[in-house]
């Protein structure tokens, strides 16, 4: 004989009710945990305030950085080698923006913009350094970089101790690579938001340097302008983003670094 047991509605009614609420308190807990992480990825890091920080830079070749990025290139096939620092047209250059191309003469002379394009204040290291070279090309290259249009600073490597001391004429006073691969490191400090500093680098193959003979049948050479916010005022950005009961300690990465990259060859 099979025994039928009654099922009470009201105990199942309950039972569903019991379900239905606890799903949506699931549900919202998933949406709002979800919500605040999306909200942080966009904004940033945030501090006690709830005032968003988001440390970022850029670079641009004009100064209304309508089109600026982390990184720039130029590139310049040379016609010849030899010439000096008089040749070069320094006038026009202060003028220009971007990639400089001169009728008579032809060397690199590349204009760009450096933004600190976030809300803090940061520590910015930069350093510009050779990547690769060709057929000595590192020998007798230098290298002008002009800040703000009022620091003027020009870079070579250094000449051989047994060569005899060398008399340049017409040229800025040198500043020594420093090293075979590095040619100078600086920094910002303090760099305010939305502050922008100006940069232009020429360079040019010095005829009056001796190493220029070594070869002139073909040559090359690239650099990389660096910029950076120093590592210790990122002190999480090795952590996607953390949740902590402190809401300041959540955070995301932006753009900590841009590149410019320079390269120049004659064959």
């Amino acid at each position: 004989m099979r025994i039928e047991h009654e099922v009470d509605p009201t105990n199942a009614r309950i039972k569903s009710v019991y379900f239905f609420v606890f799903s949506a308190i699931c549900l919202g807990l998933l949406m709002t945990l979800g919500i605040i992480i999306y909200s942080q990825y966009v904004s940033g890091y945030f501090n006690t305030d709830h005032l968003p920080i988001r440390p970022n830079i850029e670079v641009a070749d004009n100064m209304s950085f309508e089109s600026s990025s982390g990184m720039l290139n130029a590139n310049l096939v040379l016609d010849g080698i030899g010439m000096t620092y008089t040749d070069i047209k320094l006038d026009e250059i202060l003028l220009s923006e971007g990639q400089y191309i001169d009728t008579d003469h032809t060397y690199m002379a590349y204009s760009f913009y450096f933004k600190n394009s976030g809300t803090e204040t940061i520590t910015v290291d930069y350093y510009m350094r050779i990547i690769s070279t060709y057929n000595f090309m590192n020998e007798y290259v230098r290298v002008l970089v002009i800040q703000d249009d009022t620091i003027y600073q020009m870079y070579q490597k250094s000449d051989d101790i047994d060569d005899e001391p060398i008399e340049y004429e017409n040229l800025p006073q040198a500043i020594e690579f420093e090293s075979n691969t590095m040619i100078f490191r600086n920094s910002f400090e303090d760099l305010k938001p939305g502050e922008i500093k100006l940069f232009r680098v020429i360079m040019w193959l010095e005829e009056q340097d001796p190493d220029i003979a070594k070869n002139t049948l073909s040559g090359s050479i690239e650099c990389h302008f660096n910029f950076s916010i120093r590592v210790s005022e990122l002190a999480h950005e090795s952590q996607p983003y953390i949740l902590l009961n402190n809401p300041s300690k959540l955070w995301i990465s932006f753009r900590t670094t841009c590149n410019i990259v320079l390269k120049m060859h004659y064959e």
